[in-house]
């Protein structure tokens, strides 16, 4: 929490992916007994940066800014320092109203849904 602290004061924001990895299957992140501590294990491989904010309690949005080729969404994580529970709104807001565009160069908001 000191790193954490120390990290906002001297920055408003931490930008970040928001997975770790691509999207997993379904049924990757399921607890199937044996070692209590594997989810946990698996889940912070695939979201690393999610958790500290979840764990810390910080104001955070996760905004999906690019799409793969394959049409999924890869998200972009921002995290703001304690209290500042606008500044995450406020990066949306602008993103909103930016023209944002796919591979094909059209507006996200023009390409059929996948």
């Amino acid at each position: 929490m000191r790193d954490l602290s120390a990290f906002f004061g001297r920055f408003d924001l931490w930008l970040t992916p928001t997975l770790g990895q691509p999207p997993v299957e379904l049924g990757t992140l399921v607890y199937r007994g044996g070692d209590p501590f594997e989810l946990r294990r698996r889940s912070a491989r695939f979201s690393p940066y999610t958790y500290v904010s979840n764990a810390s309690g910080q104001p955070a949005i996760s905004l999906p800014l690019h799409w793969t080729a394959s049409g999924l969404p890869v998200g972009v994580h921002f995290t703001a320092r304690w209290g500042e529970r606008r500044r995450p709104s406020s990066v949306w807001q602008a993103s909103s109203n930016a023209p944002a565009r796919g591979r094909s160069g059209a507006p996200a908001s023009a390409r059929p849904e996948v």
